[in-house]
């Protein structure tokens, strides 16, 4: 897995690094391309906050470019890559895996071969100073909630308590994103997160059966058509060169049915 790290000038500068741009073939919107996560990558817009007296210590927002979630690190001095990536890391891994047994995704007998297949998922680091607008919307809302949290505003002193507590709510609040097509799209960053967490780290874990999925495995939320789908023939098996629908069980559920269906639970 790649985590693209787009990095704006301020955590450029406070972090003293010297990043490549995103390059641009047609030459327009350097430095400010947009960003996209899919089955192999995610891709994190990142800012520091800090005090105009106090530059040394900040506060280092992320926000992952598809589910537009949060995740807030305060009270840090600079780092280096390979911290930011462990201090990214960390949050991550636990607060994925909080959301799922939350959504009663997973139970807690599986957490331990979830954290196990997240540990040992390869994971490559990708820097690049970049703003993407639209992210960076969703990253400049996190500070202005932030910055009235704190005390006259100090960010260098916001703890990691009031920094969790904090992107839970943000996380849990509904989001509105304009496609490249214009239609607008709402959703929970929770959810989305979600569903990314269990494609890439509860793989065999599933008791349902999805659609264009291997069983035991959840669906891959990058893949539209495998979400929201018009039939149930949907895998194939190929005998003598041609494609033969595989009827598939009556368990079989979509993404959408899988929420609404713990949502009915609750």
């Amino acid at each position: 897995m790649e985590l693209l790290i787009s990095a704006t000038n301020a955590l450029n500068k406070w972090m003293k690094l010297d990043l490549p741009r995103i390059p641009s073939q047609d030459g327009k919107r350097i430095g400010t391309q947009t960003l996209h996560s899919d089955a192999n990558s995610l891709a994190w817009q990142c800012h520091v906050l800090t005090n105009s007296h106090d530059s040394h210590r900040g506060t280092v927002i992320a926000v992952e470019a598809y589910s537009r979630y949060v995740i807030i690190m305060p009270n840090l001095q600079p780092l280096s890559k390979d911290e930011f990536a462990e201090e990214l890391l960390t949050r991550f891994g636990n607060e994925v895996i909080h959301h799922m047994l939350a959504a009663e995704a997973i139970s807690e007998e599986q957490v331990p071969e979830v954290m196990a297949q997240y540990m040992s998922t390869p994971k490559v680091f990708s820097w690049v100073r970049n703003t993407d607008l639209s992210v960076n919307g969703h990253v400049g809302d996190a500070e202005k909630w932030v910055r009235q949290s704190t005390e006259r505003s100090n960010v260098s002193n916001y703890s990691k308590e009031n920094a969790i507590s904090l992107g839970i709510h943000i996380n849990q609040m509904k989001k509105c994103v304009t496609l490249p097509n214009k239609k607008r799209v709402k959703f929970y960053p929770v959810s989305r997160i979600v569903d990314d967490g269990l494609f890439r780290f509860a793989k065999g874990l599933s008791a349902d059966r999805y659609y264009h999925t291997k069983p035991g495995d959840f669906p891959n939320p990058y893949d539209i058509e495998h979400i929201e789908p018009h039939t149930k023939q949907v895998q194939t098996t190929t005998t003598n060169n041609k494609d033969i629908p595989e009827q598939l069980p009556d368990n079989v559920v979509s993404l959408a049915q899988f929420r609404a269906k713990k949502q009915s639970k609750k």
